[in-house]
């Protein structure tokens, strides 16, 4: 792994250059234009590319095109949680 991804994932102030962040983001936006020129009816490949790109993507998520983002592998979105407090 590059230094610069390094740094990224500690949340260190990082260049954008580095071959590792390059070639996943290069694969992230592979993967968002196959989801972005999807079409409507095609929800189980939306699921797919959704789940192949996203750090974690719970049940029900929809998403609808134009979706954007860098890397995606840090990014999770999912169900609400119920509230663990109590009144």
């Amino acid at each position: 792994m590059g230094e610069m991804k390094e740094r990224m994932l500690r949340g260190d102030l990082y260049i954008a250059d580095d071959e590792d962040l390059a070639a996943d983001f290069k694969r992230a936006q592979e993967i968002l234009e196959r989801y972005n020129g999807s079409a409507f009816a095609e929800q189980d490949l939306r699921d797919r590319l959704l789940r192949e790109l996203l750090g974690e993507c719970g049940e029900g998520v929809h998403i609808r095109p134009p979706f954007h983002l860098e890397y995606g592998t840090r990014v999770r979105i999912g169900a609400e949680r119920p509230s663990t407090t109590t009144a």
